[in-house]
């Protein structure tokens, strides 16, 4: 006899199944078409924007490392610059408040600089002093200009800044009761010192007995030998 569905259940229900299984694929396939359709467009400007945003990254990125590698020269070249000026300020001293003549005659001036100089280094104890150079700083007014003064020897310019305190005690007919002898600091080696000199005087005023030694604000040793007496 003929076999059909209606007289094969088992056959009936594959076949039933292998349709719905079938109309399942096709219409899923449907919708993605559907949708691909539908959105292609929108897909495909959401891709070609984050592409744009990513290319803008890029050179986002590529700019701050050629700033950052331009920075990096910058501050090598500025610290090789103040490492030389520096070492160069080294030789030099600084003198306020040293008379100046009255010669019209800038040659005339600057010998008679360099002598003064030479006289008060002598009063000091440092003999025959070794000047490569010395020139005035500034436009000439009603104060004396500084002096800048480069030392030939390393050993005469630390002899002047540590008996620069004693030109208080030299002959008052010299008139060097206002001279002062500094070390030649760079501008950012001017704000450090005036900074510390700013710690210092709060520092003192708290009540702390303090002092500058070599660049560092430390306890004063004579408020120790003061409190032991």
């Amino acid at each position: 006899p003929q076999v059909t569905r209606n007289n094969c259940p088992k056959m009936d229900m594959e076949w039933l199944s292998l349709q719905i299984k079938t109309a399942v694929i096709d219409a899923i396939r449907d919708v993605k078409q559907e949708l691909t359709s539908k959105h292609e467009a929108e897909i495909k400007e959401i891709n070609e924007h984050f592409c744009k945003e990513i290319e803008i990254l890029r050179m986002e990125v590529s700019n701050l490392k050629d700033k950052l590698h331009s920075s990096v020269k910058d501050i090598e070249k500025e610290f090789l610059r103040d490492m030389r000026d520096s070492e160069d300020r080294k030789h030099n001293v600084m003198l306020f408040g040293l008379q100046e003549s009255n010669v019209s005659s800038s040659s005339d001036a600057k010998e008679a600089d360099i002598s003064a100089i030479r006289i008060l280094s002598a009063g000091l104890g440092v003999h025959d002093l070794q000047i490569s150079d010395c020139f005035r700083l500034g436009k000439r007014g009603e104060k004396p200009r500084p002096i800048k003064v480069r030392c030939r020897v390393p050993e005469q310019r630390a002899d002047l800044l540590r008996l620069a305190p004693r030109i208080a005690r030299l002959d008052s007919r010299h008139g060097y009761q206002r001279v002062f002898i500094k070390p030649d600091l760079s501008p950012k080696e001017q704000e450090a010192n005036r900074l510390l000199r700013q710690e210092l005087l709060s520092r003192r005023d708290a009540g702390e007995m303090v002092m500058i030694r070599n660049g560092k604000i430390v306890p004063d040793a004579r408020s120790r030998l003061t409190a032991r007496d």
